[in-house]
């Protein structure tokens, strides 16, 4: 079959994944997903930003994780920054006291500096839009601090639990976002 002549023209927004990694379901198992593979992330100064998933309650479907270039006005402190995406079918196993937890780490080179809570996890839970989508609800919006330890109380179904959000010994940021649906972030 012949090969068609690819004409100039403009296209609409679509987001450009970076890495992508997809994990199999576990029922009502917990399940700890590492980003990275068999580990826990790391963040670095090339890439200063991952996400690790645990699920206490497990998963209706399997996990997926990808990271893109925050860019086209979507909301991103700056445009350089990664956008990190997990999605799974958490159903309704998750409440505001069994939630499911996105341990945010971000390397010292971006996140460092000030106090934990100067740096504010952007999140996007709107599952029918992808984040910069056109019509999308919510681009990236700043995560409410919960008001207790393990317990979602944010509005809009996430949270960032500052009380066990922490900074490791090399200076890395550990942001826990509490969650009950699939999320998009940020920082």
């Amino acid at each position: 079959r012949k090969a068609s002549a690819l004409t100039a023209g403009t296209v609409g927004p679509f987001v450009v994944v970076t890495t992508a990694k997809g994990v199999p379901q576990s029922g009502d198992r917990t399940l700890l997903v590492y980003a990275a593979g068999s580990s826990a992330c790391t963040a670095t100064p090339s890439q200063p930003t991952c996400v690790d998933v645990l699920l206490p309650k497990g998963t209706g479907s399997d996990v997926f994780f990808s990271t893109g270039p925050c860019s086209g006005g979507v909301g991103c402190a700056a445009d350089d920054r990664p956008v990190l995406q997990v999605l799974a079918d958490l159903g309704s196993r998750y409440s505001a006291t069994v939630t499911a937890t996105l341990i945010f780490r971000c390397d010292k080179t971006l996140c460092g500096g000030g106090s934990i809570r100067s740096h504010p996890l952007l999140v996007n839970l709107d599952p029918a839009y992808p984040v910069g989508a056109p019509g999308s609800r919510a681009l990236l919006q700043a995560s409410p601090a919960c008001g207790s330890k393990g317990v979602m109380d944010g509005p809009d179904g996430h949270c960032v639990d500052y009380v066990q959000s922490r900074r490791d010994g090399t200076g890395d940021t550990y942001l826990y976002l509490l969650i009950i649906r699939d999320a998009r972030m940020s920082i």
